[in-house]
């Protein structure tokens, strides 16, 4: 049957909101730099990694908290654990990220300067010697959600509640970590001309494996539920028809002498009674 879960609804919800985000965000690394470029990758890209990541880390501590339940359609969803409270929950996560972004942006200011690369002047976002580290540095907060999450999912491997959503969510983290590593390390160390590129890549690669592990699969196991709704229902009407023309074919043989006119069998008998 599929599971659904009023409770944690909300939660999916934010986590499709950021993976949206997260595509969107793209386009701020693939563009030439300003110093509106350079403030909005610094703030939004710490930000949504934060609203996802969150969301997930939530997820997983719900997961948690109803492992040990037989019936998880029994859970109370109350204070905290009701829709508000997880969004309240999650949001907290997600201001901690937004005041390190801000308190980072009020320190350095975000400006451009240009380089001298490949024969060309390339615009850059300042300050050039340390921009890619100290973009990397904006992160850690989240880097520390993944390995958190990381703990509880393993803790909850074993739950098979939700259709075992923790262990699908363990998955996206495991899958998260190398791409982490890549693009962290391209960025800091590879050439200044795929520095922002690394960035851009591992935006999408994230969001592909949140979409394709969290979204997508609700949508096939949704999908699947409504076909063997339809089997069941074809099958129920299957079964009637069958019943119905067993019913019929019973009354066909009839062997008792019917009138005509009445097509009876207290008119046959009518008949006989006359007859005699």
């Amino acid at each position: 049957m599929y599971p659904v879960r009023g409770g944690t609804s909300i939660l999916g919800y934010i986590l499709s909101f950021g993976i949206i985000l997260l595509y969107l965000m793209v386009f701020p690394f693939i563009a030439h730099a300003d110093e509106r470029i350079c403030g909005l990758r610094r703030f939004a890209l710490g930000l949504v990694y934060a609203i996802v990541y969150s969301a997930l880390m939530v997820k997983l501590i719900d997961c948690f908290r109803v492992r040990a339940k037989h019936d998880v359609y029994n859970v109370k969803y109350s204070k905290m654990g009701r829709p508000v409270g997880l969004f309240l929950v999650t949001l907290f996560f997600v201001i901690v990220q937004v005041i390190i972004n801000t308190e980072w942006l009020i320190l350095e200011p975000p400006n451009l300067e240009r380089i001298f690369y490949n024969s060309m002047y390339w615009p850059r976002c300042s300050p050039d010697d340390f921009y890619d580290e100290g973009l990397v540095l904006s992160l850690v907060y989240i880097m520390a959600i993944i390995f958190f999450s990381l703990i509880v999912g393993l803790f909850t491997y074993s739950s098979n509640k939700n259709h075992r959503e923790a262990r699908w969510i363990l998955g996206i983290l495991i899958l998260s970590i190398p791409c982490w590593v890549i693009w962290c390390a391209v960025s800091i160390l590879g050439a200044i001309k795929v520095r922002d590129a690394a960035v851009a890549i591992g935006l999408i690669v994230n969001a592909t494996v949140m979409l394709a592990l969290v979204p997508i699969r609700k949508l096939y196991l949704l999908h699947s539920y409504n076909k063997m709704l339809e089997e069941e229902e074809e099958a129920e009407e299957a079964k009637s028809q069958l019943y119905a023309g067993s019913q019929k074919g019973s009354n066909m043989y009839d062997n008792k002498p019917r009138l005509h006119d009445e097509s009876s069998v207290r008119g046959s008998q009518l008949y006989s009674t006359a007859g005699h």
